[in-house]
């Protein structure tokens, strides 16, 4: 129960970072210190890729955002060192990360996920969390995407050890634009964003890899390469440059493409609804614009990066890119069926009658009928973005719970019109067993039950499970499997305490168990390990092409595995 108290702790902890901020500090001044601050922190303390980094993320965001609330814009930049202004933001980006945990807890509070307890004597507050039914997986699904790109990052830089810098850093760029695997057709994404394909993203890209394998070949060791050497700064002069990285030639598109990648301090009050990771460029009154490469790097790929800042500055702009990203995806499922499965029938974008309902129609996605085995297999897919803070991710947990509990009646439209599908599509079987699994691009929900026989899969563990099975129901076992695997991780629970707004807080951290993470680990850098090449096509003329070669190599990697 939320009690007058609750909310006035949670007001002071809101306040509290704010009204520190010293209202005289130079705007640009300070967010460039505190990424400065952000650069030594997080690569000192090996915190790269971590999952920590989440709320140091958030909290370089939130200082930003409250720099922009609070500060004065100074009409030229002073890019000096200073030493007084650093200790100062040290303190900030401290605090800003616990304000991140915090940010977890009290809506946690307030949607009865946690229980709190105050000691007003010793103004104590312990928070327990819930165990949340899928949030193993979730954290080990981020854990992974996290330990899996660091390697990737590590591996070829060592492999491109010999090669002169600016090579290595080329071929470091394409091999991080291949890892996310979206950059494949540029017909998904509207014609701005194919022109600056090789352009103004990809610019900041490759200068954040430049910095990358300079501190790799330093063994990240920051006495070498400061980190106002690792910071990503352009001079009024080098942005009206840009242009020159560009397909298209065409100023209107490059200052486009700029404005969306350039962050803008969105939210009411003191909470913001912008984050650093899907605007990562600052850009200052004179003209310059600033880039942490560590946030670059650590964030998704330039086109999830888009959607995230889409979905809060221009909702019609996110829905219509989206809805492209998912009409891509079910082809290439298509493909990928066809090409292993032969024998099957795959139906894509589809409408069938609804049961007992006059003239309404239900719209589905993928049905693959192994005409051999009469086993038939339903697919809901569904683009959901990564969320950021815990109103994203509840409002996601909410349409899987929908999704879930939709599926049944998409089977039984499915059974109900099972003649109308044999007219219309040359079915020759009967339906032997029917089955459903919910498609999704990335996250996988948190607050949501685990169906059993209904499993939600994104499409690396689809893929996967596609390429080591022999059936159409061997796919459907596969997946079906993932849910209790996840499930079954050691993830422990680590109390933290630390003193915020007045407060001492007692909190719980998760990590995965010390001894299966060290286990795990020797495995799976060999997985990464030969999941990299080098010279690997990251772009394609069609779909069929895209799932020959997407096939392939999940065979190959099996093979070597």
């Amino acid at each position: 129960m939320v009690t007058k108290q609750i909310i006035q702790i949670e007001d002071e902890v809101d306040k509290f970072l704010y009204n520190k901020l010293d209202e005289n500090i130079p705007r640009y001044k300070y967010i460039y210190h505190m990424n400065l601050v952000y650069i030594d922190y997080v690569i000192t303390n090996q915190l790269w890729f971590s999952q920590v980094e989440k709320h140091l993320v958030y909290s370089l965001s939130y200082n930003t955002f409250l720099a922009y609330k609070k500060l004065k814009e100074e009409d030229i930049t002073d890019f000096n060192f200073d030493h007084s202004l650093y200790l100062v933001c040290f303190e900030h980006l401290i605090f800003g990360m616990e304000y991140s945990m915090l940010c977890e807890v009290f809506p946690a509070i307030r949607s009865n996920k946690a229980r709190i307890y105050i000691n007003e004597e010793a103004k104590k507050i312990t928070v327990q969390q819930d165990n949340l039914p899928r949030g193993q997986y979730e954290f080990f699904s981020k854990y992974i995407m996290k330990k899996s790109l660091s390697y990737t990052l590590q591996m070829t830089a060592g492999m491109l050890e010999k090669k002169p810098l600016e090579e290595a850093a080329w071929k470091l760029t394409k091999g991080y634009l291949s890892f996310w695997n979206e950059n494949m057709m540029h017909d998904d994404f509207e014609p701005y964003s194919r022109q600056d394909w090789g352009g103004v993203s990809l610019f900041f890209t490759s200068a954040a890899m430049r910095r990358f394998m300079s501190l790799y070949r330093e063994d990240f060791n920051l006495n070498k390469i400061g980190s106002d050497k690792v910071m990503v700064v352009l001079s009024p002069y080098g942005r009206d440059r840009l242009l020159e990285y560009t397909i298209s030639q065409d100023k209107e598109m490059v200052d486009k493409v700029l404005n969306d990648l350039i962050y803008k301090p969105i939210g009411n009050g003191l909470f913001p609804k912008s984050h650093l990771s899907d605007s990562p460029v600052i850009c200052t009154k004179d003209g310059h614009l600033l880039l942490n490469p560590l946030v670059l790097l650590s964030n998704d790929s330039s086109e999830t990066m888009l959607l995230n800042n889409l979905r809060k500055n221009d909702k019609a702009r996110y829905l219509r890119i989206k809805d492209k990203l998912k009409e891509r995806v079910i082809p290439l499922i298509e493909h990928l069926i066809k090409l292993k499965y032969p024998e099957a029938i795959v139906i894509t974008n589809f409408n069938l009658p609804i049961p007992k309902k006059k003239n309404q129609k239900r719209e589905l996605d993928i049905l693959i009928v192994d005409n051999d085995s009469g086993f038939v297999l339903y697919i809901e897919v569904k683009h959901f973005f990564n969320p950021n803070s815990y109103s994203e991710i509840k409002s996601l947990d909410n349409q899987f719970s929908d999704a879930l509990t939709k599926a049944p009646d998409q089977l039984y439209a499915i059974q109900e019109n099972w003649e109308l599908i044999k007219q219309r599509y040359s079915v020759q079987t009967e339906i032997k067993l029917l089955k459903a699994i919910i498609l999704s691009h990335n996250y996988l929900g948190k607050d949501v039950e685990i169906n059993t026989e209904i499993p939600i899969v994104n499409t690396t563990n689809f893929y996967e499970s596609l390429a080591n099975s022999s059936t159409v129901e061997e796919l459907y076992q596969s997946n079906k499997e993932i849910d209790y695997v996840y499930t079954s991780l050691p993830i422990i629970r680590k109390p933290i305490d630390f003193n915020f707004a007045g407060y001492t807080f007692n909190l719980e951290l998760e990590i995965i168990d010390p001894i299966f993470e060290m286990e795990y680990l020797k495995s799976y850098r060999q997985i990464v390990f030969n999941n990299i090449d080098l010279d690997e096509r990251a772009v394609f003329r069609s779909i069929e092409e895209h799932a020959q070669a997407l096939l392939e190599k999940l065979q190959g990697n099996n093979y070597r595995e």
